[in-house]
């Protein structure tokens, strides 16, 4: 097996690293300053100038493209040949099965319309993707997906309806692909991860092109290039919300892009259970961006008589250990805090019969699929003015919304819930009206639709 080392341990290295289960990686390498004896999965990272201690074939830069010609060019000072790079791993899977193809499902290669995914692991943009193509089966056409990767929610799409292709090469290069592509009638490619691809799909006179963005600014020092277009005039593009579209603007220029929110299929716990508190969750991975420290500061500053009315849970997996160990140490001593690590998604269901109102504190997040979960299941939603939910809502009807970041705002939003029941259960009612007109997938479908028309 090739020894393989990875440049970079950042959110893009994260992000696609299972990709590289089945590949013999001996080392990682990250220009930051280093704990001894730092790992990532058990793997070493060194300093790139320990790298001659390594016994390796390929180097493949894992940082995102706006890294990736220095980092190119560091290796090529520090004596590395030029044929072990891979400036991305799209380049390094492309080298090792050029045109390899795999097909799944009764026709990907006949239907007319197609979805394009990053990957197939269960993100909150696949699961749109998903939802995506149960929509358009509403709507009587039939899917293939295609994505770089295999992964477990291939069998989701497969389970649905849609087909599958997987490739390593999604591009113009790989013909056998391209000529089925260019056929097509309509061609959705889902996330910034394809803005590589943006301007070979423009091309596309003869099919609809809709590129369907999800994410923040974060995310385009890791996926685009100002290199990878200059303008676009056959695609359109739609952001799930308008935080995703002002950014888009921002970062590229183009300011034609149009809202297009995802929705998600009905399923709720109708065993609703009454108790004599009333329970607050936060749902989301216990990491920085979802802001769980802001939530327990909140609930610190409630006043102890008005929180022993209350329950607390923290629902959601343990990401990040220093942060994981942060918030415990916030949380010691509050016993109306409940920290549930990981639940499955048929578990965290469950858990919305227990549920009265769903906070989000996330410093940053487009469109969370858990607020639309709360409304669904007729939960209130108390959440920050940062996120793409408050496209959807109104203040003190539908939902509550506090300034980001203010631990103050949210805690006096927490204890306006525990004074007033009768109106929780109001905003819950009216929370349930926001899923029925944005998100159910009767209004997906109609939303999708109208997209392709334009």
């Amino acid at each position: 097996m090739e020894k393989v080392i990875i440049f970079g341990v950042g959110a893009y290295c994260k992000k696609r690293l299972s990709e590289f289960a089945n590949i013999g990686v001996v080392a990682f390498l990250d220009n930051r300053k280093l704990e001894e004896n730092e790992s990532l999965n058990g793997i070493p990272i060194y300093h790139p100038e320990d790298i001659q201690k390594i016994e390796f074939d390929k180097i493949c830069i894992m940082t995102g493209y706006n890294h990736a010609q220095e980092i190119y060019k560091q290796l090529l000072g520090l004596g590395v040949s030029e044929d072990k790079i891979f400036r991305n791993d799209r380049d390094f899977f492309r080298a090792r099965e050029q045109k390899d193809i795999r097909l799944s499902g009764k026709h990907p290669g006949e239907n007319d319309h197609v979805i394009l995914v990053p990957n197939m692991f269960s993100s909150g943009g696949v699961r749109a993707a998903l939802y995506a193509t149960m929509a358009l089966k509403m709507l009587g056409k039939n899917v293939t997906v295609i994505s770089p990767s295999n992964g477990e929610m291939e069998d989701e799409f497969n389970k649905n309806g849609a087909d599958v292709i997987v490739s390593s090469d999604i591009s113009e290069a790989n013909s056998q692909l391209w000529n089925f592509m260019k056929t097509r009638k309509v061609i959705i490619a889902n996330g910034l991860y394809f803005s590589y691809l943006i301007s070979e799909l423009d091309k596309l006179e003869n099919s609809k092109v809709v590129w369907w963005l999800h994410s923040g600014k974060s995310f385009y020092s890791i996926y685009y290039s100002k290199n990878d277009f200059r303008e676009i005039k056959h695609v359109k593009v739609f952001g799930v919300s308008s935080i995703v579209c002002n950014d888009f603007r921002t970062q590229t220029g183009i300011g034609k892009i149009g809202i297009l929110p995802f929705g998600i299929p009905y399923e709720s716990n109708t065993n609703s259970e009454e108790g004599d508190k009333i329970v607050f969750a936060l749902i989301g991975a216990v990491m920085p961006v979802k802001g769980i420290d802001i939530f327990i500061e909140a609930i610190k500053n409630i006043p102890e008589e008005l929180r022993s009315r209350a329950k607390f849970y923290i629902v959601g997996a343990y990401m990040e250990k220093a942060y994981v160990s942060k918030v415990k140490n916030l949380a010691k001593g509050i016993k109306e805090i409940v920290f549930t690590g990981h639940l499955p998604h048929e578990k965290v269901i469950e858990l919305m019969s227990k549920i009265d109102v769903v906070v989000s504190a996330s410093r940053e997040d487009m469109l969370p699929i858990t607020s639309i979960e709360a409304f669904m299941n007729e939960k209130m939603c108390i959440i920050p003015d940062n996120i793409g939910t408050v496209d959807y809502v109104e203040d003190g009807i539908s939902a509550k919304i506090y300034q980001s970041g203010s631990t103050k705002e949210l805690s006096s939003e927490m204890v306006w819930c525990i004074k007033n029941p009768a109106q929780v259960e109001r905003m819950k009612k009216a929370g349930k009206k926001v899923y029925d007109d944005w998100f159910s997938m009767e209004a997906f479908s109609n939303n999708l639709r109208k997209a392709m028309e334009e």
